[in-house]
């Protein structure tokens, strides 16, 4: 008995194997695009941060000491004293100010993404020393927050507003 092999193919269980090799492949990719899409989004939620957050500084410089009170800043700059309802709040939102600060205020922040119908909400609190060297030196920090993944981020900055000398 004479049997010839003569296998041009592949057998189930090569097809089988390489079929697995690909899936995980695969898989791995899709995984990986998915982490990229998520992190992307919340670097694009810092970076608006970050700009607003700079705005809102370069506004507060511009202002002159003796306008820096708190009914001048909520009546030119449109700060409350409470946070609105759907804004990032709670936790270090609504914690007070240091104790040598006089007064905090809050300004909320909805923002436009790409011209889409996506919003994203900032929460701006402004914390304020007034009689940091009274007249001639205020002493201020001004603290951004945003929430992802239903955790709450922020970027805080510190600066002083001088009278007059600039």
């Amino acid at each position: 008995m004479n049997i010839k092999n003569n296998s041009k193919g592949f057998t189930l269980i090569e097809v089988l194997v390489a079929s697995f090799i690909l899936l995980v492949g695969i898989l791995g990719t899709a995984s990986l695009i998915i982490n990229s899409i998520k992190y992307n989004e919340a670097t694009q939620k810092r970076v608006v941060a970050q700009k607003l957050l700079q705005g809102e500084v370069s506004k507060l410089r511009g202002i002159d000491i003796s306008d820096f009170t708190k009914s001048k800043l909520k009546n030119k700059l449109g700060f409350s004293s409470s946070v609105e309802q759907g804004y990032p709040s709670g936790g270090d939102v609504d914690s007070a100010c240091p104790s040598d600060y006089e007064f905090k205020l809050y300004k909320v922040i909805k923002k436009n993404i790409n011209d889409s119908s996506k919003f994203y909400k900032y929460t701006l609190k402004l914390c304020v020393d007034d009689d940091y060297l009274k007249p001639y030196l205020k002493r201020v920090i001004v603290t951004i927050y945003w929430t992802y993944n239903k955790k709450l981020h922020s970027i805080k900055t510190k600066l002083f507003i001088t009278s007059g000398v600039r």
